[in-house]
């Protein structure tokens, strides 16, 4: 036989239950995904600079590898947003983008990704270095954004770099996550439009024809890693 005190415990328990749900049907916020975008519209150059190019694997500082949101909140202080992150990898994301956006500026024939067999001769990599948002100095945060970018020489065997370019890019938004995500797509569109000048003006121009041959084994970015870090 049930103890009155159990009795009683155990009907003030059915009435806390059906009053205020069972804490097994608490609810909690849902996660939100967030994409860069970066849309190029200007028309292309006329004359290319190179038959073929290739995006290799973009890296990012192990800072900011995963797809949550990061928030610096101090001069050695971050968070992670568990509730918001990104679609897919940040650095996908951006040599996703940068591809799109080459592809469209007429600096050469055709852009290839870095799964394509057909081999090219440059190649461009990159290394997204910061993407986060800063609250250091109050409710509304500094969306930065900072990538480095190079571009080997593929017809060389020691495929040496020709070019080499850090941009940064930071600006006011709102607080959020969808202000946040659009402060990014603001400011990658400002550093593919300056990387653009900058190929347009400083990369060497190649007379030599589209190679198709099947791309080798070793992955030329091995040797990127090797002669830029």
């Amino acid at each position: 036989m049930m103890r009155p005190s159990t009795r009683a415990l155990a009907t003030l328990l059915l009435g806390f239950l059906a009053g205020c749900g069972s804490p097994l049907q608490v609810s909690y916020p849902q996660k939100s995904y967030f994409l860069i975008e970066a849309e190029r519209t200007t028309p292309p150059a006329e004359t290319p600079l190179g038959p073929a190019l290739r995006i290799g694997r973009f890296r990012i500082s192990p800072h900011f590898e995963d797809r949550q949101l990061v928030y610096r909140t101090g001069d050695r202080q971050y968070e992670h947003d568990f509730y918001n992150e990104f679609f897919d990898d940040p650095s996908r994301l951006i040599e996703e983008k940068t591809q799109h956006w080459l592809a469209s500026s007429g600096l050469f024939e055709s852009v290839h990704d870095a799964a394509s067999p057909v081999l090219t001769d440059w190649l461009l990599d990159g290394r997204v270095q910061e993407i986060y948002a800063d609250y250091r100095s109050g409710d509304r945060p500094q969306a930065v954004l900072a990538i480095q970018f190079f571009v080997l020489d593929l017809r060389r065997p020691e495929a040496p770099v020709r070019f080499e370019r850090s941009l940064r890019w930071e600006g006011e938004c709102a607080p959020g996550p969808d202000n946040l995500a659009a402060a990014w797509s603001k400011g990658l569109q400002a550093l593919l439009t300056e990387l653009e000048g900058e190929l347009r003006q400083r990369l060497p121009r190649s007379d030599q024809p589209t190679r198709t041959e099947a791309a080798p084994t070793k992955s030329p970015s091995d040797s990127a890693s090797r002669q830029v870090d």
